[in-house]
């Protein structure tokens, strides 16, 4: 962009934009994470662990989203305090760290079936808002678009 009043084209993509891919709307996230913890066997007894509390502690707190769920641990929003500030900050450390764990290995479980699918949607988006010739860089530069992507609370 040169500083000029030009138009620019602003795509918004949310979580939803991914789920023909096999990843989770918010409405199925628990529901999918709950569903991988099945798969897990002993050899992943300590993954199996945290994806468990951490769907139980979702669906005790009708929390839908792994991000409401940090937001509201760090908050203690729904934590009876122990009477020690320091044995709650490490139960909500270990709650969202946890939570961390079992939600970046479901993720990471889906990926190989994500990237055989050709990520065909994505790939026509970036064509269509990148259609200048060069490197990406240059196409960047040369387009008027641009992606916005946001995680409610």
């Amino acid at each position: 962009m040169n500083g000029k009043n030009e138009k620019v084209i602003a795509y918004v993509l949310g979580a939803g934009c991914s789920a023909r891919y096999g990843y989770p709307s918010a409405k199925d996230f628990v529901s999918h994470l709950d569903q991988f913890g099945k798969t897990l066997g002993g050899e992943a007894a300590r993954l199996k662990a945290c994806v468990e509390e951490t769907v139980a502690l979702m669906l005790r707190e009708n929390v839908q989203t792994v991000d409401d769920l940090a937001a509201r641990l760090h908050d203690a929003s729904f934590e009876a305090s122990s009477g020690s500030p320091l044995q709650d900050e490490q139960r909500r450390e270990k709650r969202i760290r946890n939570a961390k764990l079992a939600v970046s290995a479901m993720f990471l479980s889906k990926e190989t079936v994500a990237n055989q699918s050709g990520l065909r949607s994505y790939h026509d988006l970036l064509r269509e808002m990148c259609s200048a010739r060069g490197g990406w860089q240059q196409r960047l530069r040369a387009s008027g678009c641009r992606i916005l992507t946001f995680i409610c609370h």
